[in-house]
């Protein structure tokens, strides 16, 4: 399937992002690893990865991650 859109976000949680969006959207994901999970939507297509340890800053704006959390 063809999707017109792609998402992707990146987080540290990744098990409790999956777990939101499988209940939130009512389905279990295609394809998914230990860093990786993709939803398949009609017309869309929503990723979620867990970025390495090394590269977490450029997705937390520079701020250390123990401020985020």
């Amino acid at each position: 399937m063809q999707s017109a859109a792609f998402i992707t976000l990146a987080s540290t949680q990744l098990n409790k992002q999956v777990e939101f969006y499988s209940r939130f959207l009512s389905l279990t994901p295609r394809g998914s690893t230990s860093t990786y999970a993709e939803f398949q939507l009609v017309g869309l297509k929503l990723a979620i990865f867990s970025p390495k340890a090394n590269h977490v800053t450029e997705f937390y704006g520079g701020h250390a991650l123990s401020a985020v959390r």
